[in-house]
Parts: C-alpha cells; structure tokens; sequence
C-alpha cells in the first residue's frame, strides 16, 4: 500500500507534458522578394519551456537537399493554448531568390524544444505561378 501511495505522490508531482506545433507556414514573393511565416502553437496542457529554435529550411524540390535559411532561438516559453510567429523577411537572400526564379520551390519548418523526444516538421510548397 506504500509503494502505491509514494507512486501515486511521484506522478502527481511529475509535469504535464507540453507540446509544440507548426500550426503553419506561408510563404508569400513580392517580386524578387521572398516573405516567409512560421507559427508554432503549443497544444499541450502545460507551458512549453525554452529556448525553442525555428529553423527554416529551403529546397527546390525533393531531389535536392535542404538548405538552411535561417533559425530563431528566442523563443522564451509558449504557454498552454499561445501561438508565436516569426516571419523571415531577408531580401538579399539569393537562396530564396534562385529557388522562386527557377519556379516552384520548398520550404521546411523545424520546431526542436526542450524536453521533445522529436522535431516537429512542416512543409510548404511555393508556386510562383499561383502565388501559393
């Protein structure tokens, strides 16, 4: 009976997990100009402690390897139900300069935290022709 009243104080006092979720990812070009937008939500039940670090990434298409665009570590905390957006806004990026050039490209969103056991990933594909 011990046992099952100290294991029940021991899991009553661990944490409750917090999460994070690229709740998404937009990339918009203004001429030669390339804007992108993540927002990361935490839909867990807890406050998401820091840093978390945002790294974008950017590709052609799937044949090519990802290429590091830029990564925020500044992010302090994501309380339980809270969003946060960072927009990347470089406009001498030739990276993203080339890839809109060249037509449709793609970019990844990772999400690491601390206490994650994954990173969490996102995708999105930019169509110059549509301007999606």
């Amino acid at each position: 009976m011990k046992r099952i009243i100290l294991l029940t104080l021991l899991l009553l006092q661990l944490p409750s997990t917090a999460e994070t979720a690229v709740e998404s990812l937009l990339v918009r070009r203004q001429g030669d100009n390339v804007n992108i937008r993540v927002t990361v939500n935490n839909p867990g039940v807890t406050t998401q402690t820091g840093p978390v670090v945002v790294t974008l990434y950017a590709r052609q298409d799937d044949t090519q390897e990802w290429t590091k665009i830029t990564s925020w570590n500044n992010i302090a905390k994501i309380p339980k139900g809270y969003r946060v957006s960072r927009d990347y806004f470089d406009e001498n990026n030739m990276t993203l300069k080339n890839l809109a050039a060249a037509g449709p490209f793609e970019v990844l969103a990772a999400v690491n935290a601390p206490g994650a056991t994954t990173t969490v990933e996102k995708i999105s594909r930019f169509d110059s022709e549509t301007g999606h």
